[in-house]
């Protein structure tokens, strides 16, 4: 399912080409998809990757399930998720998948 992240300067773009709010401040942060799982204190994780995909792909289900089965029917779904779950484990091995958030305070004009 394709996924569309605005940036941090479109954002901004945004909210000046509509003109009810002055944006105050705007932050950017970011946070790994596997948070929430033990760490050694060094940045590495005690977990494997297969443990570590497995933890992304069940909350990616949960979160993403009703609009993949609304859109394609039940019986993809338990197809589906254990190839994203393997393919998450490829890109574990390879980069640090992490989230983005914005964060912003604005004031209405």
């Amino acid at each position: 399912m394709p996924r569309y992240g605005l940036t941090a300067k479109k954002v901004k773009q945004l909210i000046g080409a509509e003109g009810s709010f002055t944006l105050e401040k705007l932050e950017t942060f970011k946070s790994r998809w596997d948070d929430g799982l033990k760490e050694n204190g060094n940045g590495d994780f005690v977990l494997d990757t297969n443990v570590r995909a497995k933890f992304i792909a069940k909350y990616v289900r949960a979160t993403t399930e009703p609009f993949m089965t609304a859109r394609f029917g039940e019986g993809i779904i338990d197809e589906l998720f254990p190839k994203y779950r393997n393919k998450v484990a490829e890109l574990l091995e390879e980069v640090i998948l992490e989230h983005a958030y914005l964060v912003m305070f604005m004031t209405k004009k």
